[in-house]
């Protein structure tokens, strides 16, 4: 067991492992630490020797664990998965920024939002991008510079007039700022000295306020909790959030949307509360009954982020209820480019594989994770892959009783679950010219009538490409209609299905489009004709909403 101090952290303080503090010395200059604030012996150990965080700026820690780093001596700004390490490169940032959010919680299929102190504006950008858009409010309105969070694609943002604003950040820069709501009222105060934090879980926006007595060496001694009504945007004041745990400070606020099947109490609050003499207090409360616990953690450091293990894995399916428990994957790479059954989870020769390849350049760490039926636990293969593969986000397809991974050039890497190895494939050839990376676009294989299918899209209103693969001589072959079939892709799985009437051939179905109509309606889905290589509706100007749940759609002519 490794004691406090330790450079190397011992199983039960693995990021992931547990809800734990993550703690930087001087602004993340100078060392960085990983603490459990539950344990009664405070035990911790260094992260030091993570290189890529050397000589950087902890910005924002986001969704329980993607860092949002900086250098200012090069203004390189990027994010940073602290269980897997996967580093995905945002543009330089050269501004004072504030508070930051994600659009949501898988990057890089994000925006990354900056409030700032700049003028009345908010910085965003997605992965990929080459400069920040600065999205400004040309009004008179409040500045947005205070606590932010995201759901569908608006940010809420606390301002400098004591009220709250949506904005809508999926409009094209040349549209400025979209003002959904402005002047949303403050909630009522029970006391005059507070602090308060905006949290995001499940849909729900939650605005939590601690009551504070004293002033050089304060104490929490109440709070409340409101939750805001977006359809007519005013806070209701709640005294449960369910099977919810909050773990709340100055610097970050995390929600476990399902503590009990976590481990964890559920119907708690853990905050972090630096403004003492004599430390850090870290206050449990229960809203059950208000009950509340107080410990002492160590002098407080410049920056203190709660790390919390968010995802745990079961497999559902949403028309029969039925439900399939996984292990938890207890290792370094609990993140994974994607993840597919061999056969229907019940199934007693069910074996799930999932795959994680490390896309920094000069790296070649694979990670595979592999589920039998029956097993109690993930068996973990980590290999050194000499090859310049990289795996695309996307599911493997089971193909001829082996794992079959896209790459983003549009090769194939294969795993075998029997003989647990892996290769990469000599042919097909690359469809790509260059070395893209991972989230550069949305990339697709899928099975259908024994035949492998790529398909290729961007993420914005550009071209989609599908090739299927002839086995005979390993060569893609670009394929120019579905005369029978029908596809329809999500952000990381696709499908074909024969078309259930003509109109639906040479269609590509889009359940997410992303960004919002004219009327201000969520654009939830939309379709691709590979005949006339155009989208309809309008990729982002959606006419009628379509239905997007991929069986028996009720399917709409044009």
């Amino acid at each position: 067991m490794a004691s406090k101090g330790s450079n190397i952290p011992p199983d039960d303080l693995a990021i992931g492992s547990r809800p734990l503090l993550l703690k930087f010395d001087g602004g993340g200059q100078q060392s960085c630490a990983i603490m459990d604030p539950f344990d009664v012996e405070l035990r911790e150990a260094s992260l030091d020797e993570l290189d890529m965080l050397h000589g950087k700026e902890c910005l924002a820690c986001l969704e329980g664990g993607w860092l949002v780093m900086f250098d200012e001596g090069t203004d390189e700004c990027f994010l940073l998965n602290l269980t897997s390490l996967c580093k995905i490169p945002l543009p330089p940032l050269l501004t004072t920024v504030g508070q930051c959010a994600l659009s949501s919680p898988t990057p890089p299929d994000c925006t990354v939002v900056f409030s700032t102190y700049d003028g009345n504006c908010v910085l965003c950008c997605r992965p990929g991008d080459e400069e920040w858009r600065k999205l400004t409010d040309e009004t008179d309105g409040p500045y947005a510079m205070g606590d932010i969070v995201s759901f569908r694609g608006t940010m809420y943002v606390s301002t400098d007039m004591s009220t709250f604003t949506a904005i809508d950040v999926s409009t094209p820069s040349s549209s400025g700022v979209a003002i959904e709501r402005r002047g949303i009222p403050h909630p009522s105060m029970m006391r005059w000295r507070y602090k308060q934090m905006l949290v995001e879980s499940d849909g729900d926006i939650f605005l939590l306020q601690f009551y504070i007595h004293g002033i050089y060496s304060s104490e929490v001694v109440d709070m409340d909790i409101h939750r805001l009504d977006t359809s007519a945007y005013v806070w209701n004041k709640v005294e449960s959030i369910g099977d919810r745990t909050i773990f709340a400070g100055d610097d970050n606020c995390v929600v476990l949307p399902s503590a009990s099947r976590a481990g964890i109490r559920p119907g708690y609050i853990h905050l972090l509360h630096k403004h003492c003499r004599a430390g850090v207090r870290l206050y449990s409360i229960r809203l059950s009954d208000r009950a509340m616990s107080c410990t002492l953690l160590p002098a407080s450091h410049d920056n203190m982020y709660w790390v919390v293990p968010s995802r745990y894995m079961y497999a559902a399916n949403p028309f029969t209820g039925d439900m399939l428990e996984l292990p938890e994957i207890r290792c370094h790479y609990n993140q994974f480019d994607g993840i597919s059954f061999s056969s229907a989870p019940k199934s007693p020769d069910c074996v799930v594989c999932a795959i994680e390849k490390s896309h920094n350049t000069g790296h070649n760490d694979l990670c595979v994770m592999v589920w039998h039926a029956g097993d109690e636990d993930w068996t973990i293969l980590e290999i050194n892959d000499d090859n310049q593969f990289r795996t695309a986000y996307s599911n493997p397809v089971f193909y001829h009783d082996e794992f079959y991974c896209l790459g983003t050039r549009g090769n194939l890497g294969v795993f075998n679950p029997h003989n647990m190895t892996w290769r990469v494939l000599d042919k097909p050839c690359a469809i790509l010219d260059g070395d893209p990376l991972a989230g550069d676009q949305y990339c697709y294989l899928l099975e259908f009538r024994d035949n492998l299918i790529a398909i290729f899209r961007p993420h914005e209103d550009g071209p989609m490409d599908m090739y299927r693969l002839d086995m005979s001589q390993m060569v893609w072959t670009k394929v120019e209609r579905l005369d029978n079939e029908v596809t329809f892709v999500d952000n990381w799985n696709a499908v074909m299905k024969p078309a259930p009437r003509v109109t639906c051939c040479n269609r590509i179905y889009i359940s997410k489009a992303g960004g919002y109509n004219e009327d201000g309606e969520f654009n939830g889905s939309t379709f691709y004709d590979l005949k006339s290589r155009k989208y309809y509706p309008s990729y982002f100007n959606l006419i009628e909403r379509m239905n997007s749940i991929w069986v028996e759609p009720n399917f709409k002519s044009q």
